[in-house]
């Protein structure tokens, strides 16, 4: 997937039921976003705010502050990726 190859155990020993499990993790792994690994805290913190437009006035400007705050006062930085942040 993605140029890396994919090795697991599929714990069965059915050969028709192994296929199923093949064809779902393949589909699965193509799901997957590569460049979400790389998705900083200032990006998330943006694509939050984008989801709650619908809301009140009130919250909308409660949570601007709030995004806000974490952008200038998170440890790492606010281009810190999202796996490095979740470790702090």
């Amino acid at each position: 997937m993605n140029g890396k190859e994919v090795r697991r155990s599929l714990g069965t020993t059915d050969r028709i039921l192994a296929k199923r499990k093949v064809l779902n993790l393949k589909q699965t792994a193509q799901s997957f976003d590569p460049a979400a690994e790389r998705l900083t805290l200032a990006g998330l913190s943006d694509r939050y705010l984008a989801t709650g437009q619908h809301l009140r006035p009130k919250t909308v400007s409660q949570e601007r502050y709030i995004v806000e705050r974490i952008k200038t006062q998170w440890p790492s930085g606010a281009d810190a990726l999202i796996s490095e942040a979740a470790s702090t």
